[in-house]
């Protein structure tokens, strides 16, 4: 003998929700959800190219930056001394050059006094006033005479080759003084110090790391039967959760991976096609701030 079912109230509201939840989820997609994604940002680790004492880093984690600012300043002082010392050097060369160029005025004066004094005992040579022996003495004169201020010139030649060493040498020493002062290289936020006053600067060791906040991006993933719909600078949304109504921001496809994250070693059947997944990027504009690096938010059509 059989007995009707009789339903209770709570199964018929169990029954009723489910419908609801089924109908809810395929609403979503309908209206065109995407994937569940994650905030990330542009990262810039910054590096001192000068090695030294830190006197001071002036920024925080939270702080916010803009490009070009002064985030920390590296001891200069002993970059400023030899300095210093370089330029005490300028006076001593240019001394040195001076007495040379002095150097070769005389010799030259003394040159052509022994080139008129040749001139002459040539002539007199020819005319058998004079003797040969004369004549072969001043042109061993001449000679010498040549070879010297060649040699004088030669010094001078490496000593302006020295002061443009030294020049080079100073550029460098401005340079490395002006480095002393780091600068942020984009505009953000400092997510993480890594150094603090008085500690060693080593180039090549981050002092900060600072996040772009201006624009973030949410990087999703497109499976491959929906990927012929996607392309390069479409637009998106960007969906955040909030305690009453969803936020909404517009985003812009910016990239496709070129090769899928899964691919199925042999003969790819269809059903194995399916699985394939391609990374994507969206960039979202964060003009109002309330994007945050790490925030998880859903991407749409």
């Amino acid at each position: 003998m059989r007995y009707p079912i009789q339903s209770s109230p709570l199964v018929l509201a169990f029954i009723l929700a489910l419908s609801m939840i089924f109908s809810s989820c395929q609403k979503e997609e309908k209206l065109g959800f995407i994937s569940s994604a994650t905030l990330e940002s542009d990262l810039w680790k910054v590096s001192p190219s000068v090695a030294g004492t830190l006197l001071e880093v002036s920024v925080r984690e939270g702080d916010s930056v803009h490009q070009g600012q002064a985030i920390a300043w590296i001891d200069s002082i002993p970059l400023v001394l030899k300095l210093g010392e370089l330029q005490a050097g300028y006076g001593e060369l240019f001394a040195n050059i001076r007495a040379r160029e002095a150097e070769v005025a005389t010799l030259q004066t003394a040159h052509e006094g022994i080139e008129r004094e040749f001139a002459r005992a040539t002539k007199l040579v020819a005319d058998g006033a004079a003797t040969v022996q004369r004549k072969d003495d001043l042109e061993t004169q001449k000679s010498t005479s040549i070879s010297r201020i060649a040699a004088a010139r030669s010094a001078i030649e490496a000593l302006r080759s020295r002061n443009a060493l030294l020049f080079a040498q100073e550029k460098s020493l401005r340079d490395q003084i002006q480095r002393c002062q780091v600068k942020s290289p984009a505009s953000g936020r400092i997510m993480t110090r890594y150094r603090n006053n008085g500690e060693a600067s080593i180039p090549g060791r981050p002092l900060v790391e600072i996040g772009r906040t201006d624009t973030l991006w949410a990087e999703f993933f497109i499976p491959q039967n929906q990927l012929a719909k996607f392309h390069l600078g479409q637009s998106l949304k960007i969906r955040l959760d909030a305690e009453k109504e969803p936020t909404w921001v517009p985003g812009k496809l910016s990239w496709i991976a070129s090769e899928a994250e899964f691919t199925p070693k042999g003969v790819q059947t269809r059903e194995a096609r399916n699985e394939l997944i391609f990374r994507a990027r969206a960039l979202a504009p964060n003009h109002q701030g309330q994007l945050k690096r790490g925030m998880p938010v859903e991407v749409w059509e």
